[in-house]
């Protein structure tokens, strides 16, 4: 617990299941040193709610119910905590968490943050990128929401949205907190490089394009694709740090390699350990924020396209360069290389995950518990339970860890495949001489077999010679012959 957080006053998020930047913009909030509240995070599916108790790393299961008891679970879970008073911050204008809210609360007021294009429905986008807002979605949204003190969004462009479609709520914008991370590579990660470098004929001389992040259907991976096939392997050569549905494993190959899973205060000491020159976004689905682009800090020029808060934000912090989202793959490359061509001179902006608290908690109201309770339940009608003590901010490592280490055992793997294969070639190779010896000796043998009977066969002829009555007869004409001579 920080100096300045009350364990009397609370603030509890309800979320649908996320990951991504949501997770992320959370646990920054959860975890901020600046916060006066302690965190409570409520993340709703169709059966149970898991209800975390983010001071002490706690978790419980609450199963929801048709009546009201697992409404009354979780405001028990508070009393019993010594809350007094509650803010409630929603993180989903879509799904079973924003129904969850809406009953939770009754008539008091919350704070929401939008992550995205959900206020307009449930898939507001089609294969064009461009907005198709769902009109009874949004009217049945108006309704629901009218006691919604303030939407916060993290950019002028999902505030236009929001003030187009939804125009009688306040919203304000605040963008997401990103902080310059100041680590290094460990040594497991650079020889794990290294090894991908290798085995992408890496050259750190060529012109070197990156992407980053989780490269998606809705974030262009078939674009990239497309894209790949026109890359010039002779003076070019591309690096994902992330991945693409078609594999979350890290994989090289000529100047092509995908890091894999990272976390995202390696982004700049990766972009440094590949030399990267530019980093590209491909067309997809508009971003509200982009975490990605802010974890590069400006520290290499960005293509990005035309469209959404990306767009907004590199035109805005001069951060490289824009290009039309119906772009074609083949032309790409003359915008990355007039990016290249053109001064990089960023005014990057960012603020720290303190401020960010301290602003985002400035739009809470709180609600003393017993004013949203309507009936006290007793401890033995609670019907949630602890669970594993878990710290999500490890999991982005672990992750990387084990996918760097999955690539080096593969590795090692392959490796013994490929001695496996050697050697067996050797020992057929050893084996055919063998039997070729084998042979040679047989013939040998059987050559010896022969002679050996042909010497047996010459005896026989010579003996039979000697014993037959003519040899004997004419056995004194030899000898006088011989003395004669």
């Amino acid at each position: 617990m920080t100096d300045n957080m009350s364990i009397h006053q609370a603030v509890l998020h309800i979320v649908n299941p996320v990951r991504g930047g949501t997770q992320r913009y959370i646990d920054d909030l959860v975890n901020s040193k600046a916060s006066r509240y302690r965190p409570y995070v409520l993340t709703v599916t169709k059966c149970q709610c898991v209800f975390y108790d983010a001071q002490n790393k706690q978790y419980h299961g609450i199963k929801l119910y048709q009546d009201k008891q697992w409404r009354f679970a979780i405001l028990r879970s508070l009393i019993d905590a010594s809350v007094q008073s509650l803010a409630i911050h929603g993180h989903s204008f879509v799904g079973d968490a924003f129904d969850c809210l809406l009953a939770l609360i009754g008539d008091h007021t919350f704070v929401m943050t939008a992550h995205d294009h959900c206020c307009l429905g449930q898939q507001p986008f089609e294969a064009d990128y461009y907005l198709h807002p769902d009109e009874a979605h949004i009217q049945r949204l108006k309704k629901r929401i009218h006691r919604c003190q303030t939407i916060i969004t993290p950019s002028n462009y999902l505030q236009q949205v929001f003030q187009q479609y939804i125009p009688n709520i306040k919203t304000e914008v605040l963008p997401h907190a990103v902080e310059l991370p100041q680590i290094q590579l460990d040594d497991e990660t650079l020889a794990f490089i290294q090894k991908l470098k290798q085995d992408a004929q890496w050259k750190d001389n060529k012109r070197t394009i990156a992407a980053v992040g989780a490269i998606g259907t809705d974030k262009g991976a078939q674009y990239l694709q497309t894209w790949l096939q026109t890359l010039n392997t002779e003076t070019e050569q591309f690096v994902c740090i992330g991945f693409t549905p078609e594999t979350y494993k890290a994989k090289a190959e000529l100047a092509k390699i995908q890091h894999g899973c990272y976390h995202h205060d390696e982004v700049l000491a990766l972009l440094d350990g590949y030399h990267v020159d530019i980093v590209i976004f491909f067309p997809g689905v508009p971003e509200s924020f982009c975490y990605a682009l802010s974890d590069i800090h400006a520290h290499v020029p960005v293509l990005v396209p035309d469209i959404g808060a990306l767009a907004e934000r590199v035109k805005k912090q001069h951060l490289g360069a824009t290009y039309p989202v119906k772009t074609v793959a083949n032309e790409l490359q003359h915008h990355v290389y007039n990016t290249l061509q053109t001064p990089f001179i960023p005014q990057y902006e960012s603020i720290g995950i303190e401020e960010m608290t301290i602003k985002t908690e400035s739009f809470y109201h709180e609600h003393p518990i017993e004013s949203i309770i309507e009936t006290t339940l007793s401890a033995e009608e609670m019907q949630a339970h602890l669970s594993d003590h878990i710290d999500e901010r490890l999991v982005k490592w672990e992750m990387a860890t084990l996918v760097r280490q999955n690539y080096v055992l593969s590795q090692g793997v392959e490796q013994l495949k490929h001695q496996r294969e050697v050697d067996i070639a050797e020992l057929k190779q050893q084996q055919g001489q063998l039997q070729e010896q084998y042979q040679y000796i047989k013939t040998l043998i059987q050559d010896v077999k022969d002679w050996k009977t042909h010497h047996e066969e010459a005896i026989q002829m010579i003996q039979a010679y000697e014993n037959s009555l003519s040899w004997r007869v004419t056995k004194p004409l030899r000898w006088l012959k011989k003395w004669i001579r």
